[in-house]
């Protein structure tokens, strides 16, 4: 299973950004400073939105994507982390 965001996230204070997160998963969440802003199922046979994007003002903190299985258990994270100015990217694998 890989998850990607994009793009970086260290923009200028409440800047319209278009955030897309790419995966494999059939579902994903999308969180900002540990608040969900939207989870989507993606139907990677049938579907027609393989990437989904979200727009989003820019605000210092973390930005996290979390791809579930088909079991809804969490199994891959990725988060941009902005503070003073300075970007740290984190990824995660949680066995299953």
């Amino acid at each position: 299973m890989m998850i990607h965001i994009f793009p970086y996230w260290d923009f200028n204070d409440g800047q319209i950004i278009d955030v897309c997160v790419a995966t494999n998963a059939p579902k994903v969440e999308l969180q900002l400073n540990v608040k969900t802003i939207w989870v989507k199922e993606i139907d990677h046979q049938h579907g027609c939105e393989l990437v989904p994007v979200w727009k989003l003002p820019f605000e210092e903190g973390e930005l996290k994507a979390i791809a579930y299985d088909k079991k809804l258990k969490g199994i891959r994270t990725i988060s941009f982390v902005v503070r003073d100015q300075k970007i740290d990217i984190k990824g995660f694998y949680f066995e299953k």
